[in-house]
């Protein structure tokens, strides 16, 4: 195959070489961390979303295309070649893409981090949340976490 070609295809081979790459037992180890540093954030908002909750999701969505984005560099194959390559039917890169956009899907996040927090059993306060013992409930403005963190809520859904 010409070169040009081999650039903007790939194979089963090199598709499953991916994903090893985003499976690897110490990437998830890395990923599983994040998670369970940043879950307790999300105690207690059942229904609303904080800004911070996308801040979340941009750094959670970042570890895995920082991932792959090192892995096509490696290869010496552009990122495209996956999106071109997943509109092939019943394929192995549709698969892949499939599950990529699982991990950008921003309410499949906020889901799974409610439900880390809920399936831990524990009840987690205000104060392990990064929320001041004194806010309010409601505050008109500003943020009920820290300003570092950069949440405030989000009443604009």
């Amino acid at each position: 195959l010409p070169c040009h070609v081999k650039r903007w295809s790939m194979d089963d081979e090199q598709f499953l070489d991916l994903v090893d790459r985003l499976t690897d037992e110490n990437f998830l180890a890395f990923v599983e961390q994040f998670a369970q540093e940043n879950c307790a954030v999300f105690a207690g908002f059942e229904t609303e979303h904080l800004h911070c909750f996308h801040t979340l999701h941009q750094q959670y969505q970042r570890l895995f295309e920082s991932r792959a984005e090192a892995w096509f560099r490696e290869k010496g194959l552009r990122p495209e070649v996956l999106a071109i390559s997943a509109d092939k039917p019943a394929s192995l890169a549709r698969d892949l893409a499939d599950s990529l956009l699982a991990v950008s899907d921003y309410q499949a996040f906020v889901t799974m981090m409610r439900r880390r927090v809920s399936d831990s059993g524990d009840q987690v306060d205000d104060a392990d949340a990064g929320v001041p013992s004194d806010a309010p409930d409601d505050p008109p403005t500003g943020s009920r976490l820290p300003a570092p963190s950069g949440g405030y809520r989000d009443d604009h859904r």
